[in-house]
């Protein structure tokens, strides 16, 4: 019998009527063995099949297709308030940011980006595979992604994989790269929740939309050191809003 197989076609999951081959790493990972409660799957897999498989969880789109024995959760990410820009307001679960055109009196600790309105998450990630969801709107100026601990966070520079920070960004209605020359990105509709897909060892920062699972943007480079959820809302009154974990069936 037949069994459908997903493939990557244009950044989108489109089901084939193929049969498995036997050294088909996707194949191998579907017939893993069940670890026992609390472990996480340590793929052994190329990293291409690896991200797949961990992408491939939680996304409602994709019910239907051969199930994936897939056993990464999603991070439970929230935001560090010693590292936020003094004119963000966090909510007090700490998951949301909301730009202001208030400065609050805080110290300026060494951490704490001083120009530009940022912040990170409060955990930051040495191995393995991690992704997070992240509500975002649809206007205004905003910047996701992920940075290096030892990127800049004082005074004026330039974000960019250069310089440590790999991101997307929404600024005048245009989806770009956070790059020197901020490419412009053209994902299918503008979504209103973004996945962010971090894979260390594989050198892979990837970027979907958490609905649709549709590729927005991927960065392929090297990571040294801790990398951290970044974050970056310009625009007075724009909110980001980090989605906690949830169960799927």
């Amino acid at each position: 019998m037949a069994a459908q197989r997903l493939e990557v076609l244009s950044g989108r999951f489109v089901p084939q009527q193929r049969r498995f081959s036997s050294k088909d790493p996707l194949r191998r990972a579907a017939s893993a063995p069940e670890p026992e409660a609390g472990w996480s799957l340590q793929t052994p897999y190329p990293p291409l099949a690896a991200h797949l498989l961990a992408v491939l969880r939680g996304s409602d789109s994709l019910r239907g297709y051969p199930k994936m024995k897939v056993y990464r959760e999603k991070e439970d990410v929230i935001l560090d308030p010693d590292t936020a820009h003094p004119s963000l307001t966090l909510s007090k679960d700490r998951r949301s940011m909301t730009a202001t055109n208030t400065r609050l009196a805080l110290a300026n600790d060494p951490g704490r980006f001083d120009i530009y309105s940022c912040v990170l998450g409060s955990d930051g990630y040495t191995s393995g595979t991690h992704y997070w969801d992240v509500e975002v709107a649809g206007t205004g100026g905003w910047a996701l992604g992920v940075t290096r601990e030892s990127a800049s966070r004082k005074g004026w520079f330039n974000f960019s994989p250069e310089q440590g920070t790999w991101a997307i960004q929404l600024s005048m209605g245009q989806y770009r790269e956070v790059t020197a020359e901020w490419s412009p990105l053209d994902p299918p509709q503008g979504p209103s929740k973004i996945r962010v897909y971090l894979d260390y060892e594989g050198g892979v920062v990837c970027f979907y939309d958490a609905d649709t699972m549709a590729r927005i943007h991927t960065f392929t480079s090297s990571f040294k050191g801790k990398i951290y959820p970044f974050f970056w809302v310009w625009s007075v009154g724009t909110s980001l809003r980090l989605c906690p974990p949830a169960t799927l069936q």
